[in-house]
């Protein structure tokens, strides 16, 4: 997968877990399938060209960069359970020189001519109206657009803290945590039975949902200063729970 400080999709379907998981539960499900990642991949189109080069078997993308590979027998596309819908901005820039022909080309895009045009390209993209009772995505773009959305301004709001925080668990300690994950699903094979409190250790995170809604505690990740010493606090918290995790492992032994 991508990371979420490299890509605007992958920090959208981060999102989406954190919210219809829950803070906690979201983090549990990403630290513990991290165990199972190839590699962080730098932008989130290139995570379907990492699964059609054979170097995984599976990874979290958005329809329209996998739609795009879909001609390949071997490749599939399937949506979360719960997938919502995620919107494609567009806009007017403040200093446009041509503002008027800015916005009639919106009008246009939204207009159903528009609409059916976008519809009709590879690009993957549902149109903002119901598309026809008998296309074969009217029953999936009802679905999406039934979903409740996202929190926007929240997801804004604590942008830069999931950014972090991801990198810190996950994306510059991987090499880590695979190996941590491999020595416990070893352990669990080997006694036929599951190890919650080690599992536990290796899926705790230093951030409580609280924090993660409270503004006053965001502020802290507009300073670089701050937000670094925050960064070096996880950096810790993280390295305490895997010597834990490894310690009752070799306890087992």
């Amino acid at each position: 997968m991508s990371s979420p400080s490299r890509s605007d999709t992958s920090h959208l379907m981060v999102e989406s877990l954190l919210q219809q998981r829950g803070w906690q539960s979201g983090w549990q499900t990403m630290l513990s399938a991290a165990g199972n990642l190839i590699t962080i991949s730098s932008r989130s189109f290139g995570v379907a060209d990492k699964v059609k080069s054979g170097l995984g078997s599976v990874g979290p993308i958005i329809d329209n960069y996998a739609n795009l590979l879909l001609d390949d027998p071997h490749l599939a596309f399937h949506y979360f359970p719960q997938a919502a819908a995620s919107p494609t901005y567009i806009a007017v820039t403040s200093n446009s020189h041509y503002p008027a022909e800015a916005r009639r080309f919106i009008q246009f895009l939204l207009s159903p001519q528009g609409q059916r045009v976008l519809a009709d390209t590879s690009t993957g993209k549902y149109p903002v109206v119901p598309l026809p009772a008998d296309s074969p995505r009217f029953a999936q773009q009802q679905k999406l657009l039934q979903r409740p959305p996202l929190n926007y301004s929240l997801i804004l709001q604590r942008q830069r803290l999931v950014q972090k925080l991801f990198d810190t668990a996950i994306s510059f300690r991987l090499s880590q945590l695979k190996d941590a994950w491999k020595a416990l699903h070893g352990a669990e094979s080997r006694l036929k039975r599951p190890l919650p409190e080690i599992r536990a250790l290796l899926t705790a995170i230093p951030v409580t949902q609280a924090q993660s809604e409270d503004p006053q505690y965001l502020k802290q990740f507009a300073a670089r200063s701050e937000s670094e010493q925050q960064v070096m606090e996880w950096q810790l918290f993280f390295q305490q729970q895997q010597r834990k995790a490894i310690k009752a492992l070799e306890e087992l032994k």
